[in-house]
């Protein structure tokens, strides 16, 4: 199965975290039968965001723990590169990358909170 987890879920699956964002990931990075589905895009996003002052509260990631957790990602993850021109598939434009990463990676599954 291909599945793409959004950003609120990859936040979540940090390694200083815990619960079932964290089981997921660690289920899929150690499964033959499903592959992870990303782009740039998100991989940035989950960077910008675990850098935030609040986050940085919650999970004291250094800037080489979150730059080392990304690249994990990048290199667990089926990467999609996404068009420079990316049309609008949804009512909230900051969607459109996540929509397209899902429709360009064939995904089967996007996990996402929203």
């Amino acid at each position: 199965m291909r599945i793409l987890l959004d950003t609120n879920i990859l936040v979540r699956a940090n390694p200083k975290a815990g619960g079932s964002a964290r089981t997921l990931l660690l289920t899929l990075a150690h499964s033959d039968q499903h592959t992870l589905i990303l782009s740039p895009f998100l991989l940035e996003e989950v960077e910008h965001v675990l850098s935030s002052p609040r986050l940085l509260e919650l999970w004291p990631l250094t800037p080489v723990e979150i730059r080392e957790y990304t690249e994990a990602l990048h290199e667990l993850s089926e990467l999609v590169q996404l068009s420079p021109i990316s049309p609008a598939v949804g009512r909230d434009v900051k969607d459109d990358p996540v929509v397209e990463t899902a429709v360009l990676g064939r995904a089967d599954v996007l996990c996402t909170l929203d």
